[in-house]
């Protein structure tokens, strides 16, 4: 994150017992963990002058760093200006907070809560590029940044507790599943009501709701189905289970790019078959031919997603929609860290 942090803070904290949390402040700066700045630079050289030479050597230099850094931050990079006085303004991208309350955020592991702590963090650190991913990797093993389990019918309960938590609210991105079965449900104008009035079954369309209004810019839904939906064509056949049909993946390459991105990859046409709201893949697989449709009636196996987990330095060739999505939200996760 980037810390600002007025220079009235530091003349004032700076003869007082609570001098400790400045050098606890720019600790942090030191670790490279978050990038402080003082405003006017001016003002940190009148304590740094009363403290030992060794921490004030280490404390300048890693606040020339942080000079050095600033032209790289995006725009709309997390921010917490620290102020002595005046009310708190817990938002996002840009916070204001008092040093106690600024310290409780950046002390914060940022938790990244998936679905599935193990398939679905493999699938995100897959998608990015090798710098995003070898920093988010550094960033884990420091515990800066925590892969947390969400499940499916839990995940939205529990971003709903850290929201109650100040701090743990602004350290949080969540990434999920659209559970669409057509592309035109994700228009902002799809509801998951049904003419029989029973819903269909989408978990996601009332998580997006709840994340639009409370973690803007801080999640991912996915536009395809699910995490298995983005396997490259040239993957399926290495990661699919050992029982799955001779001819399965053939025949998802025929498949209509469209009715593949929404393709039970796991469970096959058998299954979503028995889905009380199945008529919503419409005509996606309409001209799936019969002995192919017989191919892929099982789909891949439930274990297929555990091929993004392996060869962490093998690069997948992602299709150009797929890299293009990630480079849209990824930037949102980066620039919390």
């Amino acid at each position: 994150m980037k810390v600002i942090v007025s220079g009235e803070v530091i003349s004032a904290v700076s003869v007082t017992a609570d001098a400790w949390k400045l050098h606890q402040l720019f600790v942090l700066a030191c670790q490279g963990r978050h990038a402080v700045f003082v405003d006017p630079p001016t003002s940190l050289s009148t304590w740094l002058a009363t403290i030992d030479s060794a921490s004030r050597s280490a404390y300048a230099s890693a606040i020339e760093l942080c000079v050095r850094q600033a032209t790289s931050f995006p725009d709309d990079a997390a921010t917490i200006h620290i102020i002595q006085s005046g009310a708190a303004v817990w938002s996002d991208p840009i916070a204001t907070l008092t040093l106690d309350d600024a310290l409780g955020v950046m002390n914060e592991s940022l938790g990244v809560l998936v679905e599935n702590s193990t398939n679905d963090w493999h699938f995100l650190c897959k998608m990015m590029r090798p710098s995003e991913r070898k920093r988010i990797q550094n960033a884990v093993k420091k515990g800066w940044v925590s892969a947390l389990h969400g499940g499916g019918s839990t995940l939205l309960d529990q971003v709903k507790s850290r929201m109650q938590a100040p701090a743990k609210a602004l350290r949080t991105f969540v990434v999920f599943d659209s559970d669409r079965l057509h592309p035109d449900e994700l228009a902002p104008s799809w509801t998951p009501d049904r003419p029989d009035g029973q819903p269909a079954a989408c978990q996601a369309f009332g998580w997006e709701r709840e994340f639009q209004q409370n973690l803007a810019q801080r999640y991912w839904m996915l536009k395809r189905r699910f995490i298995e939906s983005y396997m490259p064509l040239s993957e399926i056949g290495t990661a699919s289970s050992d029982n799955v049909h001779t001819d399965a993946v053939e025949a998802c390459t025929r498949m209509p790019r469209a009715g593949r991105l929404y393709f039970n990859m796991k469970k096959g046409f058998a299954g979503d078959e028995k889905r009380h709201d199945n008529e919503r893949c419409r005509d996606l697989f309409s001209q799936v031919t019969d002995p192919d449709r017989l191919a892929l009636k099982h789909g891949f196996g439930s274990k297929l997603a555990d091929h993004y987990g392996t060869n962490n330095d093998f690069e997948f060739d992602w299709d150009e929609d797929a890299r293009e999505e990630a480079e849209q939200a990824l930037p949102n996760l980066m620039r919390l860290i």
